[in-house]
């Protein structure tokens, strides 16, 4: 009998080989990885799936969650344990991209043009959402389904860690981009304004003279009202002068002072416009700066806010989830969190059917497997910019890629089962 088996076996092995577009698939703990590029209209996006092996979360097959990575790097892939990602195991197919214009060489650089998370990063996305809907192929002829050994269950969701949530949401409000329906957005702490990505807030290792508790409020994205008085600009600083608060009031950076923070873009700082309009309102003469009308297009094509009106009209059944924890790795030792708080506030104004601050409880403690007691907000409640409100816990044992994978999947979940309640119980799959 064993002879029999083991001839059996062998036999079926030989008939059944590896299709093809699996071939380049590795194994990666307990899934499969493999690396593939994506044409797109700015050409080849070099990008990394992660699949489960088998079946996938559900009955019906596994969901496809594209991942948008943070601050203005266009690298990501491929992963290494030190990346934040989405945790494994949980039967979902995962996709990472480089965004146009990398640097990192050896056959991992996308094609196109680096333009801090603009319209050419926005159709690498575009076409990175289109393959994972399986409606296109890769340049080796292979659509999604042929390179994993699941079917698809056709729940599509972005993770947006960071300022990659600002450029998930500005992709999905893109009208000039061809997009597939997309049940849901997690954001982790992202960065919701200009005052925020530039860090005008302060950090624990450099505290803001500017910042204002409870500063913040949504007239037209999230706006704070900070204390630029003392605002100056010293243009024989570094090579291209530095905006700062002169707390001397001497007029001269002394590289002790607070810098306001600045992104280089064709050729131009874009500070935040409040910033920029203080210096103008100040009568300071700024050197290699956009101007106001500059820094504003600049901004309102990165900053999730002001996008999402646009997004929630194109799609009206999409929801989102935003996250945040008390040890902010943006804004580190902030009193308060008016990005991520804020982020629910926009969602709401901007009439999203379905939105929350943080994950259901149920899912945070089965993500993270780490014994803390996390808050439970219910969905779809008003929160103001800065809400005093609980973040979640930061250990050891409980991070932020849990968060962010948490909300994931219960996004994911939700989905498949139209499961819209304000409140679970339990998660729905396990």
């Amino acid at each position: 009998m064993r002879t029999v088996g083991g001839l059996l076996s062998v036999m079926l092995c030989a008939c059944t080989p590896t299709p093809p577009c699996q071939e380049a698939m590795e194994e990666a703990g307990s899934e499969r990885t493999g690396m593939l590029t994506i044409d797109a209209d700015v050409g080849g996006i070099v990008s990394q799936i992660f699949a489960p092996t088998g079946l996938g979360r559900y009955p019906d097959g596994a969901p496809v969650v594209v991942y948008v990575h943070g601050g203005w790097r266009t690298n990501f892939v491929p992963i290494d344990e030190n990346l934040s990602h989405i945790n494994p195991g949980l039967g979902l197919v995962q996709l990472y991209l480089n965004l146009p214009g990398g640097t990192l060489g050896e056959g991992y650089d996308s094609e196109g043009r680096e333009d801090k998370r603009g319209e050419s990063a926005r159709a690498a996305l575009a076409a990175a959402l289109r393959y994972a809907a399986n409606t296109e192929f890769d340049t080796d002829g292979c659509r999604l389904s042929d390179r994993i050994d699941s079917p698809l269950s056709g729940q599509l969701a972005l993770a947006g860690y960071s300022n990659g949530g600002n450029l998930a949401w500005a992709t999905l409000a893109d009208p000039d981009l061809d997009l597939p329906e997309v049940i849901g957005v997690a954001t982790y702490e992202t960065p919701a304004a200009d005052q925020f990505v530039v860090v005008e807030p302060g950090t624990l290792e450099n505290p803001s003279p500017v910042y204002i508790e409870g500063a913040c409020t949504l007239p037209d994205g999230i706006r704070c009202d900070y204390d630029y008085s003392a605002l100056a600009f010293d243009a024989d600083a570094e090579d291209d002068g530095v905006l700062f608060i002169d707390e001397a009031g001497d007029g001269t950076f002394s590289g002790e002072e607070f810098r306001l923070g600045a992104v280089m873009h064709d050729g131009r700082w874009h500070h935040s416009l409040p910033a920029r309009q203080a210096a103008i309102a100040q009568g300071l003469t700024l050197t290699n700066r956009a101007s106001p009308e500059n820094t504003d297009v600049f901004w309102a094509e990165r900053e999730a806010p002001r996008q999402l009106a646009a997004a929630v009209a194109r799609f009206p059944d999409i929801a989102g989830v935003s996250v945040g924890s008390e040890q902010d790795h943006v804004l580190t030792g902030a009193v308060e969190h008016p990005h991520v708080t804020g982020m629910v506030t926009a969602m709401r104004a901007a009439g999203i059917r379905w939105s929350r601050l943080h994950p259901d409880s149920a899912y945070t403690t089965l993500i993270s497997r780490s014994g803390e007691d996390f808050p439970d907000l219910d969905a779809n409640i008003d929160i103001g910019v800065g809400a005093d409100l609980p973040m979640l816990p930061r250990s050891a044992a409980a991070h932020g890629e849990d968060y962010l994978t948490a909300a994931v999947v219960e996004l994911m979940d939700r989905a498949h089962d139209s499961h819209w309640e304000s409140n679970l119980d339990a998660v729905l799959y396990r």
